[in-house]
């Protein structure tokens, strides 16, 4: 073997471990960062609007309920919305990827799993009222990873869940 093939295949033993030493670094500070906003979550599911809100969901027993709190409540109904609005962010930073989807099912699939029928109802009564999407992106991940119903379509006292409709 010649000098320069010598050199060669030095030069290119150094780029592999280069290589490789990025590949480790990246990947450190990758589970670093997932990491960090595993904690922030943790953070903001902690917080005192966001327990109350999830205690004031548990407690509703239909759109009239979010209605009432609407009219004569809104700081209770507020807090609702701000513990959803943890659980958007949970799916958000999944779809970002910087948690893992099975991590994700994992650590708050059950959490979710509990409060999705009380979230439907907040969640449908929201849509129908304000005539937006809100929680779109929570509401796919229940479906998709969870196995959840889709939350049903409210208009003026009829629910409608797909093909099924019920009256109230």
């Amino acid at each position: 073997m010649r000098t320069t093939d010598m050199i060669a295949l030095g030069a290119l033993a150094v780029a592999v471990v280069a290589v490789v030493a990025v590949v480790a670094t990246v990947s450190s500070a990758n589970k670093s960062r997932k990491d960090e906003t595993l904690l922030m979550l943790y953070r903001l599911w902690v917080t005192v609007d966001a327990e109350t809100g999830r205690h004031l969901l548990y407690q509703l027993a239909d759109q009239a309920d979010v209605q009432d709190l609407w009219d004569h409540d809104r700081a209770s109904w507020h807090r609702m919305n701000r513990a959803l609005a943890v659980y958007q962010i949970l799916v958000e930073m999944v779809e970002l990827r910087r948690i893992d989807t099975g991590s994700a099912g994992q650590l708050w699939g059950e959490r979710i799993r509990l409060i999705w029928p009380k979230a439907a109802l907040f969640i449908s009564w929201r849509r129908a009222v304000f005539d937006d999407s809100a929680y779109r992106r929570l509401e796919e991940f229940a479906k998709t990873n969870l196995m959840l119903e889709p939350v049903p379509v409210w208009r003026r006292g009829v629910q409608h869940y797909g093909n099924r409709r019920a009256v109230y």
